[in-house]
């Protein structure tokens, strides 16, 4: 199974749905009952028992259900969840790959210190701190974004230029004064 766009676009919306960030249309009666409007409403609802007093919610908690998303959207059940757990598992790879990423950049820097850089692209001969050799980075991936997986870390006495996508990149950028 594929991940189209439309498949994503689905799970981000059903994810949405039922973490309340987005609420399907719909509005409430007088009585404090919830209807979906005509376009929200599908062929799934009419299996749904409509909104009494005692049960004013019975429509909107299925309008945030799997199986409505995905008859909406015209997915099965199973295929929403499939792409519902890729893009899970997407957004947690992300969320690991920016905390490993500043605990490697804050990882064993010496506020101060100062480093010799041996590296042109980064001014090559230039004495500065690690996070001018940051910022430099990052002025280099604010104009060229296919360079947003590069980060720097302090290995002992140097910094070193690392890739999140090629566990090979490694590239000397400066090296401490003493070296």
């Amino acid at each position: 199974m594929r991940l189209t766009k439309k498949l994503r676009t689905a799970a981000a919306h059903y994810m949405r749905l039922s973490t309340r960030l987005a609420h399907p249309a719909g509005e409430f009666d007088s009585a404090g009952r919830w209807y979906p409007t005509p376009a929200e409403e599908g062929d799934c609802c009419a299996q749904i028992r409509r909104p009494s007093r005692a049960y004013p919610y019975a429509l909107l908690t299925h309008c945030r259900s799997i199986q409505h998303v995905a008859a909406a959207q015209g997915y099965t059940p199973q295929q929403l969840r499939w792409a519902i757990k890729r893009l899970k598992t997407e957004e947690a790879y992300r969320r690991h790959s920016v905390l490993r990423r500043f605990q490697c950049e804050t990882r064993s820097t010496v506020p101060g210190q100062e480093y010799v850089v041996v590296n042109e692209s980064y001014g090559d001969g230039v004495t500065v701190t690690f996070d001018e050799l940051r910022d430099v980075l990052r002025m280099f991936q604010a104009d060229d974004p296919t360079i947003n997986d590069l980060y720097l870390v302090v290995d002992g006495a140097a910094v070193v230029e690392l890739s999140e996508d090629d566990p090979d990149h490694r590239v000397l950028v400066a090296d401490t004064q003493e070296a």
